[in-house]
Order: C-alpha cells, then structure tokens, then sequence
C-alpha cells in the first residue's frame, strides 16, 4: 500500500505567494485551504477501494487546523476539518447514502437512534457523483456541510452525528484500515 501511496504522489511547484499542490492519483490538492476565515492543512491522502474486487472508487484529501495523526486529538481538535473526495467512478445518491448510513450505526456512541435517523436524509443532500466530481464535506462542531463540485448540498446538524460521520473515515470502525492509515499520515511537503 505505501508503494502505491509513493507512486501516486508528486509534489507540483508553483509560483511564490500561491498554495502549493500536491498531485495524487491524477487530482489535484492544495496543500492548504481557506474554510470562512480558517486555514486547513493538508493532513493525509488515500485512496478508496471496493474491497475484494480492486474497484477503485475515490481518492481523499484529509484537511485539519494542523496536521495530526492520533485520531482522539483529531475528535476533540477544535476548528473545522475537512474531507475532500474526488470519485473514480459514477455513483448513485442511494449506494452513497447506504454506505454512509451503515458505518455512522458502526461509528455512533451516543444517540444511536438520532443518528440512524439522521443518516436517512444523506440520500437527497448528495445527488449521485460522477466521476472526476468533487464532493467535500466540511466538519463544523455541530454540523456537517456538503458541496458538490463547489455547490452548497445541505446540511445535517449535530455535535453527535458530526463526531460519528468523521468516525466513518478516521474512526475505531472505519470504512477502511488502510484508508483511515493515508488519511492520517502527517505528512509535511515544506
């Protein structure tokens, strides 16, 4: 895995006085954004695929105040973090929804049921995503945000549900180990 992580990472120059980008599996990342008035960096890329068969679905990058690589100092971490994914591959609103809806029941703690209940509106905030679509998903304290290539999607409110989506990704039970393991790599590209 951490050969094809190398491999499919290349570091791009650029001009003084703009972000750095960093290249991984043929989609571009800053290695720095701007949430309101909040700079995120670039904590860990990976790459997400169908386990068993080797579909390769999407490619993430993984933003946070500063870089960490401890999942419980990323949960109480305070300012937003953001997860930017870029699909490989159509995929439909409902295959997301579903997804999505039965890791948060893995990942909850508290309020299981709200949560559950919660997860049922994922379907018509994220239309389906084609491939090359960004979809990023920004994690505000008590809220989550979804952007479809740059448009507003919605929102899900609570602190709860907010914690138990980000568990999805970098949690006890995530949607994959060695997903979770690129995402917190901590890597510094200075």
């Amino acid at each position: 895995m951490m050969k094809m992580f190398l491999i499919g990472l290349i570091i791009l120059t650029t001009l003084p006085g703009q972000a750095k980008i960093v290249q991984f599996e043929g989609f571009d990342f800053p290695q720095e954004v701007k949430v309101e008035d909040e700079k995120l960096a670039l904590n860990g890329l990976a790459l997400r695929k169908v386990p068993f068969l080797g579909i390769r679905v999407l490619v993430a990058g993984f933003y946070l105040p500063q870089p960490v690589s401890e999942t419980l100092a990323i949960e109480k971490m305070a300012g937003r973090k953001q997860l930017r994914l870029h699909f490989l591959k159509n995929v439909s609103a409902k295959t997301i929804a579903t997804t999505w809806a039965e890791e948060l029941i893995k990942n909850c703690v508290t309020s299981c049921p709200e949560i559950k209940e919660k997860a049922a509106r994922l379907e018509s905030l994220i239309s389906g995503v084609k491939m090359n679509d960004l979809l990023t998903i920004t994690f505000e304290t008590d809220r989550l945000i979804f952007q479809l290539n740059g448009q507003k999607g919605g929102s899900i409110d609570g602190p709860d549900f907010t914690l138990a989506f980000l568990r999805i990704w970098i949690g006890d039970h995530p949607i994959n180990e060695d997903f979770k393991k690129d995402l917190l790599k901590q890597f510094d590209l200075n």
